[in-house]
């Protein structure tokens, strides 16, 4: 989890997402081998599923792909989002996954 919070920016720490799970203001999906990490955003016409992390074996993060839409399917969610790095993109419209855009990030103070 640590290498891919560091990848994601270093916004959250192992502690932070463990306390937001604890609050369920986060939702943990997992195998044996991997785990997607969720959150519900809402927006005043629609709710999204964020994928906030998803690291391990890639076959095993995919394959939990189906428990996590229908979780978020039951809470009211119209799509799933996702950022991450170029990688994915050789991944994820495989699995039904569009590219909608590109995010990008300026640095701001410190």
């Amino acid at each position: 989890m640590q290498k891919a919070l560091d990848l994601a920016g270093g916004t959250h720490t192992v502690a932070d997402v463990i306390e937001a799970l604890d609050t369920g203001k986060m939702q943990a999906f997992w195998s044996v081998n991997a785990m997607v990490v969720t959150q519900i955003v809402d927006h005043p016409r629609k709710r999204e599923l964020n994928v906030f992390l998803a690291f391990g074996d890639l076959d095993e993060v995919m394959a939990l792909q189906p428990m996590v839409a229908d979780f978020g399917h039951k809470h009211g969610c119209s799509f799933m989002v996702m950022s991450g790095r170029l990688g994915w993109q050789k991944v994820l419209p495989r699995h039904g996954w569009a590219k909608v855009g590109v995010t990008y990030a300026l640095p701001l103070g410190d």
